[in-house]
Protein backbone atom coordinates (compact mmCIF):
# COMPACT_ATOMS: atom_id res chain seq x y z
CA UNK A 1 0.00 0.00 0.00
CA UNK A 2 2.94 2.26 0.62
CA UNK A 3 4.48 1.51 -2.26
CA UNK A 4 1.60 2.51 -4.43
CA UNK A 5 1.42 6.12 -2.02
CA UNK A 6 4.39 6.45 -3.02
CA UNK A 7 3.98 6.01 -6.75
CA UNK A 8 5.33 2.85 -7.10
CA UNK A 9 3.18 0.12 -9.31
CA UNK A 10 2.55 -3.49 -7.54
CA UNK A 11 4.85 -5.10 -10.32
CA UNK A 12 7.63 -2.71 -9.32
CA UNK A 13 7.33 -4.28 -5.99
CA UNK A 14 7.53 -7.92 -6.99
CA UNK A 15 10.12 -7.12 -9.93
CA UNK A 16 12.44 -5.31 -7.08
CA UNK A 17 12.29 -7.95 -4.30
CA UNK A 18 13.18 -10.63 -7.28
CA UNK A 19 16.55 -8.60 -8.18
CA UNK A 20 17.23 -8.31 -4.30
CA UNK A 21 18.50 -10.31 -1.61
CA UNK A 22 17.02 -13.95 -1.80
CA UNK A 23 15.54 -13.15 -5.77
CA UNK A 24 12.41 -14.40 -4.06
CA UNK A 25 8.92 -12.06 -4.76
CA UNK A 26 7.86 -11.94 -1.52
CA UNK A 27 8.45 -9.79 1.66
CA UNK A 28 8.30 -13.11 4.17
CA UNK A 29 10.72 -15.54 2.35
CA UNK A 30 13.08 -11.95 0.80
CA UNK A 31 13.74 -10.61 4.52
CA UNK A 32 17.10 -8.58 2.94
CA UNK A 33 14.80 -7.78 -0.34
CA UNK A 34 12.03 -6.22 2.16
CA UNK A 35 14.91 -4.52 3.79
CA UNK A 36 16.33 -2.91 0.23
CA UNK A 37 12.88 -1.71 -0.76
CA UNK A 38 12.20 -0.38 2.67
CA UNK A 39 14.80 1.92 2.53
CA UNK A 40 14.60 3.31 -1.01
CA UNK A 41 10.76 3.70 -0.47
CA UNK A 42 11.64 5.77 2.76
CA UNK A 43 13.90 7.65 0.54
CA UNK A 44 10.82 9.02 -2.25
CA UNK A 45 7.27 10.15 -1.62
CA UNK A 46 6.30 11.74 1.51
CA UNK A 47 7.93 11.22 4.54
CA UNK A 48 5.13 11.11 6.37
CA UNK A 49 3.73 8.03 4.50
CA UNK A 50 6.73 6.37 5.91
CA UNK A 51 5.79 5.33 9.44
CA UNK A 52 3.60 2.80 7.42
CA UNK A 53 7.15 1.15 6.35
CA UNK A 54 8.04 1.04 10.49
CA UNK A 55 5.04 -0.83 10.81
CA UNK A 56 6.01 -3.36 8.44
CA UNK A 57 9.38 -3.54 9.42
CA UNK A 58 8.28 -4.67 13.48
CA UNK A 59 5.46 -6.90 11.95
CA UNK A 60 7.56 -9.17 9.58
CA UNK A 61 10.67 -9.57 12.40
CA UNK A 62 12.15 -12.61 12.79
CA UNK A 63 11.68 -13.06 16.21
CA UNK A 64 7.93 -13.59 16.53
CA UNK A 65 8.15 -12.29 20.64
CA UNK A 66 9.49 -9.04 18.78
CA UNK A 67 6.96 -8.59 16.82
CA UNK A 68 4.00 -6.00 18.38
CA UNK A 69 0.53 -6.89 19.12
CA UNK A 70 -2.41 -6.45 17.34
CA UNK A 71 -3.45 -4.30 20.02
CA UNK A 72 -0.18 -2.07 20.22
CA UNK A 73 0.02 -1.56 16.42
CA UNK A 74 -3.69 -0.73 16.25
CA UNK A 75 -2.65 1.76 18.98
CA UNK A 76 -0.05 2.80 17.05
CA UNK A 77 -1.82 3.75 14.18
CA UNK A 78 -4.34 5.39 15.70
CA UNK A 79 -2.15 7.50 17.89
CA UNK A 80 -0.59 8.56 14.80
CA UNK A 81 -3.96 9.43 12.83
CA UNK A 82 -5.17 11.35 15.67
CA UNK A 83 -1.82 13.10 15.64
CA UNK A 84 -1.75 14.10 12.32
CA UNK A 85 -5.60 14.74 11.58
CA UNK A 86 -6.23 16.31 15.05
CA UNK A 87 -9.75 14.17 14.71
CA UNK A 88 -11.00 10.77 15.36
CA UNK A 89 -9.95 8.49 12.54
CA UNK A 90 -12.46 5.66 10.75
CA UNK A 91 -12.04 2.21 12.68
CA UNK A 92 -14.25 -0.12 12.27
CA UNK A 93 -15.39 -3.22 14.63
CA UNK A 94 -12.81 -5.61 13.44
CA UNK A 95 -10.21 -3.47 14.84
CA UNK A 96 -11.33 -1.75 18.62
CA UNK A 97 -14.15 -2.75 20.50
CA UNK A 98 -15.70 -0.88 23.29
CA UNK A 99 -13.63 -3.43 25.66
CA UNK A 100 -9.96 -2.38 24.54
CA UNK A 101 -8.23 -0.03 26.91
CA UNK A 102 -5.80 1.78 24.64
CA UNK A 103 -5.46 4.85 27.10
CA UNK A 104 -2.13 3.52 28.70
CA UNK A 105 -0.21 3.05 25.25
CA UNK A 106 3.05 4.64 24.13
CA UNK A 107 3.41 5.56 20.80
CA UNK A 108 6.58 2.75 19.65
CA UNK A 109 9.61 4.46 19.16
CA UNK A 110 9.82 5.49 15.28
CA UNK A 111 12.66 7.39 15.13
CA UNK A 112 14.05 5.91 12.20
CA UNK A 113 11.65 7.81 9.87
Amino acid sequence: MTAVLKGRAINSIYTFLKEHGTSQAFIRTNPTGTDALIIELKGIGSPADNVALVWTQDMIMVQQQLRPTVTSLVASILSKSQEESGSEVFCEICCTSQQDDLSDFNELDIADM
